[in-house]
């Protein structure tokens, strides 16, 4: 009799080992296959990774409804604006400024000291009057002109990989 109950306590024995190895590669193996992505990275500029929530909620703060760009142009615009506010906080336009400032003023900033500060000379050197208004260059322009150059530089300067968006 103690042979019988030997031989029965044995099989429990393995028979659990094995029935817990099963339930548990089970569960290990559903864990994995029921992963949810929580984000993803849409654009990576240097080191910082452009998500989709930021592509997301950029078009929704700056974008009218009725936009017609699509959504690989929206996502240039926005790696042209984190380029500039990444020269910014590079030039520590943020420590200057104080910690309270947020990106849209730092961009300003950022673009009035980089851009808007030899505007003056622009107008002495085309012989223009104050309003621009002759026709052959305006203020605006000549800004459009320098931001769109800056960026070039900011683009070349930087490695920026874009993946797809949807």
């Amino acid at each position: 009799m103690s042979r019988l109950l030997r031989y029965i306590s044995t099989l429990a024995m393995r028979f659990s080992r094995q029935f817990f190895l099963v339930v548990f590669c089970i569960l290990m193996l559903g864990g994995v296959s029921r992963g949810i992505v929580l984000e993803r990275v849409v654009a990576i500029i240097g080191d910082s990774p452009v998500f989709l929530s930021e592509l997301l909620e950029f078009k929704r703060k700056h974008l009218p409804d009725g936009s017609a760009l699509s959504d690989e142009e929206v996502l240039q615009k926005l790696i042209d604006r984190k380029l500039l506010l990444m020269e910014a906080r590079r030039l520590r336009l943020d420590t200057i400024m104080g910690d309270d400032m947020d990106s849209d003023a730092l961009i300003e900033r950022y673009l009035k000291l980089a851009i808007s500060t030899f505007m003056p000379d622009i107008r002495m050197k085309k012989g223009l009057n104050d309003n621009f208004s002759d026709g052959t260059i305006t203020k605006e322009d000549e800004f459009n002109r320098r931001l769109r150059n800056k960026i070039t530089d900011l683009r070349k300067q930087y490695d920026i990989r874009v993946f797809p968006v949807m």
